[in-house]
């Protein structure tokens, strides 16, 4: 959900900020990109260690993203890089945190 958020609103961010239109397309370039790379680290790491720690360890940074790029006046180099922090860690957070547990089966919760 986040992504959506950024995808939605970093361009009229950065317009309202005076940065050149073209930055926000290879932003959104950058968070596609680095969302490939993301999900098959992710995808990679969640079968060797708990889910539950890197999907703390996924929010606590992309939380420590937001804040230090908000912070900050926006260049192309922060922007990009922000880009690629948000969307390495993107879509996976979303499919961990939407799983079905394993502990049950079934719509009713039986075992």
């Amino acid at each position: 959900m986040q992504l959506v958020f950024i995808t939605t609103h970093l361009p009229s961010y950065l317009a309202i900020c005076g940065m050149d239109p073209m930055l926000s397309a290879q932003t959104l370039g950058v968070i596609g990109g680095f969302n490939v790379l993301g999900s098959l680290f992710f995808g990679w790491a969640g079968g060797r260690w708990n889910k539950l720690a890197l999907l703390g360890g996924i929010y606590f940074f992309r939380s420590l993203a937001l804040g230090w790029y908000f912070f900050l006046p926006p260049t192309p180099a922060t922007t990009l890089l922000f880009g690629a922090i948000m969307g390495s860690s993107g879509s996976v957070s979303a499919r961990w945190s939407q799983a079905p547990s394993p502990r049950c089966s079934g719509c009713n919760g039986r075992r």
